[in-house]
């Protein structure tokens, strides 16, 4: 576990010199631990930050809720993210899911609707060339089924 007071220094964009200068290390020799721990937690937070994102939307992927979400990493995270900025990667990972689905469902609209006008096209012209053709009734037949499917579906 990270100390909580470094982290919310390195959080609220103290450099080490301010975070150093503000704890008052007694020694030269404290003074380079605290030094050395400053670096080592900034260096983590980086880390899991920058991994963050894709740890979030894996877990949304696989089912997880959000609160599910919250209380892993903040477990998980050795207290290295604030819970404010954790609910902030999380809220924007939701928005991102939310966004890609509602692009996703877009286009299925977009690309079904030309080829249910296409499908009806093919129906008109094939009954207005050949009506009692055996081979052309199966097909249009086909046609209205896999129409039929789709529109039952919303496909």
């Amino acid at each position: 576990m990270y100390n909580k007071s470094i982290v919310a220094y390195v959080w609220r964009n103290f450099r080490d010199l301010e975070i150093i200068r503000d704890i008052a290390p007694g020694t030269d020799r404290e003074e380079q631990e605290l030094s050395t721990t400053i670096r080592e937690t900034r260096a983590a937070i980086k880390n899991l930050t920058d991994q963050l994102p894709s740890i979030i939307e894996t877990a949304f992927r696989r089912g997880f809720t959000a609160k599910q979400v919250f209380d892993t990493i903040t477990e998980k995270g050795e207290g290295l993210i604030p819970p404010w900025d954790l609910d902030c990667f999380i809220a924007s990972v939701q928005k991102k899911l939310a966004n890609e689905s509602a692009r996703k469902a877009s286009e299925t609209q977009n690309t079904e609707a030309p080829n249910n006008i296409v499908n009806q096209q093919l129906i008109r012209a094939a009954l207005q060339l050949s009506p009692q053709d055996p081979v052309l009734q199966a097909t249009l037949e086909s046609i209205r089924t896999e129409q039929a499917v789709r529109d039952q579906h919303g496909w």
